[in-house]
């Protein structure tokens, strides 16, 4: 398993975490930064279509601001 930070690793907004299992992407969260523009939105390091399920927090638009 691999797991990589995508967004909120250097705060609290932006909540995006990507899973590598057995060659297959999971997300934890997909949110959107919030506030003053510190920071920006990243993109996904793999393309949506290879992401086979996203697992919510909750619902907040800072865990899933940025769901295709």
């Amino acid at each position: 398993m691999k797991i990589q930070f995508v967004g909120a690793a250097h705060e609290v907004t932006g909540s995006c975490t990507l899973l590598e299992v057995g060659g297959r992407y999971y997300l934890v969260d997909c949110g959107m930064e919030q506030g003053l523009d510190v920071f920006q939105n990243v993109e996904l390091p793999v393309a949506p279509r290879e992401v086979e399920a996203v697992f919510l927090t909750h619902a907040h638009i800072v865990h899933s601001g940025l769901l295709p």
